[in-house]
């Protein structure tokens, strides 16, 4: 399960809002959240916490104009291929 906190600002691509949302949608996910929890399914506990804000301001994702700019960011690429990972590797350890 993926948690993604969004914070609070603005961009050109969206207003952020302090909530939390919960999704299976990884590639959302790691654009609009500053942090993402992925926690594990049973019980269900915090696995990693990912720092995404600390990525978007070091590479500049807010200064790209689309959205298809800052998905072909080998940055934002990384975080969401870790994150299926993440996710998979649990997947794997239910299965046995």
């Amino acid at each position: 399960m993926l948690l993604g906190a969004i914070g609070s600002g603005q961009t050109p691509f969206r207003q952020r809002l302090p909530t939390v949302d919960a999704a299976y949608a990884k590639t959302h996910t790691v654009y609009l959240a500053d942090r993402v929890v992925v926690m594990s399914r049973r019980p269900g506990t915090i696995r990693e916490v990912i720092d995404v804000k600390s990525v978007r301001d070091r590479d500049g994702w807010d200064a790209l104009t689309r959205i298809e700019d800052v998905m072909d960011q080998a940055s934002f690429v990384h975080l969401r291929t870790h994150i299926w990972k993440l996710l998979r590797e649990q997947q794997g350890a239910d299965a046995h």
